[in-house]
């Protein structure tokens, strides 16, 4: 009851100054990603308020030992700049968790990224004198990014770099370069292999792009100069493993991905021009690299499984979790298949516009 009144005096003095919608003062909770950064953020936007809030207190505080309690909750200034470089570090790594985590797409290709951008900005504030208050917890940081980094480069695991390769902007440029460093060379040849090894499904495909095709192929081998280009660039596809000419097209082809667009529709374009490369993606992209997709998959399920439907079985309880999915994302976007029902609304339509 005494914190909901003082809840109720801290809201009527952000009142008393104009807020039109007073906010409470938040609490850190260990298992939600961000929420000391989050409860900082609130607390150094509310510092007026929290001096008036504790000046109060005091003021009406009788019992002479609870008052000199409560003229300790006063923060200094010191102290406010403290919590200000720490909501800067905070911040650094809040960025970098938003960079690879996402509800609707996969962002595994900016894990690497982030992770060297963090590092980078943790260590240069490592030898700032203004974080010298940090470093004992800034050095514990770095080491936990240190085993992260081995991690991601175990040779066993492989999602993470070919999943920037995958990117039309990173491939192996200058931000693969600057996290595999002397692995780049080796992870080329490893991933001509790959592309190897999946373009033996694909060995008719490439010719579509590097041929005259369609109706367009008769008309050109019925003149000389056609019948020339179309032999010179079928030979030249022939004599050419098929893996290869895609596998240098997509490397040495610079693309352009607009920043609203998703990799997966981009590859949704692509993937007829680039089919070993498409299958690729569709292997790898959908890998995740955070758990907030999972996270809100379960609470979306605990929505779905209520207690009159807490029996249903696993294989129902994910056609649901589909469908709705579909529904609230408006994903369902081809047009209905022929069925009595539609035919039925088709005449219902007709004979409306006839009675009118």
């Amino acid at each position: 009851r005494t914190s909901g009144l003082r809840q109720t005096r801290f809201k009527k003095i952000q009142a008393d100054r104009g807020v039109h919608e007073p906010r409470n003062l938040l609490r850190d909770m260990p298992v939600r990603w961000s929420s000391t950064k989050i409860m900082l953020d609130r607390a150094v936007g509310h510092r007026a308020d929290i001096k008036q809030f504790v000046c109060e207190l005091e003021r009406e505080e009788t019992n002479e030992e609870k008052r000199d309690a409560l003229s300790l909750l006063h923060i200094t200034p010191l102290e406010w700049k403290n919590a200000l470089r720490m909501l800067e570090l905070l911040q650094l790594a809040d960025d970098a968790q938003i960079a690879f985590s996402a509800e609707s797409y996969p962002t595994l290709y900016n894990a690497v990224p982030a992770l060297t951008l963090l590092t980078s900005a943790w260590t240069l504030r490592l030898d700032d004198p203004n974080f010298v208050e940090f470093c004992p917890a800034l050095e514990i940081a770095l080491e936990k990014l240190s085993e992260y980094r081995e991690i991601v480069t175990d040779s066993r695991t492989d999602a993470y770099w070919i999943s920037m390769v995958l990117h039309p902007e990173y491939k192996f440029g200058a931000e693969f370069r600057e996290f595999w460093g002397a692995q780049t060379d080796q992870l080329k040849s490893a991933m001509e292999k790959i592309v190897r090894s999946h373009g033996s499904h694909y060995s008719g495909a490439i010719l579509t792009a590097t041929t005259v095709s369609g109706p367009l192929r008769e008309v050109a081998q019925a003149t000389d100069l056609g019948r020339a280009a179309y032999t010179t660039a079928t030979t030249e596809a022939s004599s050419t493993e098929h893996w290869r000419v895609e596998y240098e097209r997509f490397i040495n082809t610079h693309y352009d991905i607009h920043e609203d667009m998703t990799l997966t529709r981009w590859w949704g374009m692509f993937a007829s021009q680039l089919p070993t490369w498409g299958s690729l993606a569709a292997d790898y992209l959908p890998i995740m690299s955070s758990s907030v997709s999972a996270e809100r998959a379960f609470s979306s399920a605990a929505l779905t499984l209520t207690k009159r439907r807490n029996r249903l079985k696993g294989d129902i309880v994910e056609a649901l979790q589909i469908i709705k999915c579909a529904l609230r994302n408006d994903l369902l976007t081809r047009e209905p298949a022929p069925s009595s029902v539609v035919d039925a609304d088709l005449v219902h339509e007709d004979s409306d516009e006839d009675d009118g």
